[in-house]
């Protein structure tokens, strides 16, 4: 972005300004009151322990979520007030630390400022105290005087010129290269008091002050306030739709297309269901997908919308039929990538991708199996032997005590049983494997030698990977076992030797 000049029009705003904005000691009362409100509100969790603190005592909370030191009850249901600390990070002179920003609008000589301001929020030990502490500081993290085109960054003398940044946005470069990074947060606040001040503003045609409400439950920074109401035309539409979410979650991603099923790819019939709950963009792209007025099954299909979107418009997959496909043979919804590497498999190998038997077999999660072997075999028909060659040479690195037995993968099959069992990608080391770039071993209990238990990658004799189910870590025994075992690797250089 260009650097401010100091020119006529801006002289008398950097000249009165900065000394004010710097001073979180002049901050007005209301605006004081209202993040003390917030603060009082805020309640601790424990992720290890699994429990609740006051976060003004720090006393833990009874089942009912109340303090019997300070007589607060909390509502835990409201993420937005929840600080989880994990108490295994937390040690002598270690602090755990968030950060909580709070908006403003202010108006001064007729114009609109709107300010961040930044608390850091800590909690920790201190080798000098028994017992844990909290501190917390505030600082004023930004000042924009707003502008119908462009922000100027008080604090750095800056301008934002919306124009370059919606440019920025169709060059794909991301998220306007961090100009508004800070406060986008889940803890973001937003006071309310003085919104109605903005209808007498350039704001006037956006009508905000509607749908303000919805920040108290979404992720928002400085760009949802200034950027969107003031420049993109598809706010203030769907603003009108009362699509509040909507506005202030994407809205650059709607295309007008004249009426509203060109631009939404559904019937107005569906748009008091779209305004009852408010349905953000991916709940109405669920929506479009499914046509089914069905809240629940949107909101747990949404963070698969991209892919389910995919599979739609790239195999012409009905997704209603396939999630009901989904329940009746009880996958989980995320499974859906491996049923789209299913149909990428099918479509490579040739098969009719317009066949139900091929889009909804009896066991996709089976049929992905073997067709996976059968990719990988016709790619090369002696990956399996090579891999069986080189598990024989390997197995001079197996390791057995009293509990425990490693030993390297002796063929594809092993591969995709153990991906199976463990639910993680290592079938896609099939090639790596057999030209010996990586070398995959399994860590069993003795008592059940076809039970997986860790997934092991070996590069240069040195384990890069050791994972367990869902790709989580090993136990600290099993990681000790593995570190002993690494040490005693004779390396095989390649498959000849």
């Amino acid at each position: 972005m260009n650097r401010l000049k100091y020119n006529s029009d801006f002289t008398k705003i950097i000249d009165d300004y900065p000394p004010y904005i710097n001073k979180i000691e002049n901050i007005k009362e209301k605006i004081k009151r209202y993040i003390k409100d917030i603060q009082d509100k805020r309640y601790i969790y424990d992720k290890k322990e699994d429990k609740y603190y006051c976060s003004t005592c720090l006393c833990e909370l009874d089942n009912n979520y109340y303090c019997s030191k300070c007589n607060k009850n909390y509502d835990i249901d409201n993420l937005n007030y929840k600080y989880v600390i994990n108490m295994k990070y937390t040690k002598k002179d270690k602090y755990i630390s968030e950060y909580f920003h709070y908006y403003f609008f202010d108006f001064v000589n007729d114009e609109i400022l709107l300010y961040l301001i930044e608390e850091k929020y800590c909690y920790g030990n201190n080798n000098k105290l028994s017992y844990p502490i909290l501190t917390s500081s505030l600082d004023i993290g930004k000042v924009y005087l707003v502008r119908k085109n462009y922000l100027v960054d008080l604090m750095d003398n800056n301008f934002l010129v919306f124009k370059e940044i919606d440019k920025k946005r169709e060059d794909n470069y991301g998220l306007l290269s961090g100009e508004f990074s800070i406060g986008y947060t889940k803890h973001s606040f937003i006071y309310k008091d003085n919104i109605n001040k903005l209808k007498s503003t350039i704001y006037k045609y956006s009508n905000i002050w509607d749908g303000i409400h919805v920040l108290d439950d979404i992720d928002f920074n400085a760009e949802d306030l200034t950027f969107f109401p003031l420049y993109l035309k598809q706010f203030e539409y769907l603003i009108k739709y009362k699509l509040y979410k909507y506005a202030f979650d994407y809205p650059y991603l709607l295309e007008f297309k004249g009426n509203f099923k060109d631009t939404f790819g559904l019937e107005k019939s569906f748009l008091p269901f779209m305004q009852k709950y408010d349905l953000d963009s991916y709940e109405v792209d669920i929506l479009k997908l499914i046509k089914i007025e069905d809240i629940d099954l949107i909101r747990s299909l949404k963070e698969q919308c991209g892919l389910l979107e995919f599979i739609h418009n790239e195999y012409k997959v009905n997704i209603l039929k396939l999630v009901n496909y989904f329940n009746k043979n009880k996958y989980s919804y995320n499974n859906f990538d491996e049923y789209l590497d299913y149909l990428e498999m099918s479509r490579d190998l040739g098969l009719d991708m317009k066949s139900k038997r091929i889009l909804f077999p009896k066991d996709f999660m089976k049929e992905h199996d073997r067709l996976y072997k059968q990719v990988v075999l016709s790619n090369d028909k002696e990956i399996d032997e090579k891999i069986s060659k080189l598990s024989n040479l390997l197995k001079i690195n197996s390791y057995e005590d009293d509990k425990y037995i490693i030993y390297p993968a002796p063929s594809v099959d092993s591969l995709i049983d153990e991906s199976n069992q463990q639910d993680n990608c290592v079938r896609i080391y099939c090639d790596d494997y057999s030209n010996n770039i990586s070398q995959i071993y399994f860590m069993r209990e003795k008592k059940e030698p076809n039970k997986s238990l860790v997934t092991i990658e070996i590069k240069n004799n040195k384990i890069v990977q050791a994972k367990i189910r869902f790709n989580e870590n090993p136990n600290k025994e099993e990681m000790n076992i593995l570190k002993i075992w690494e040490e005693k690797l004779i390396p095989i250089n390649n498959i000849n030797d």
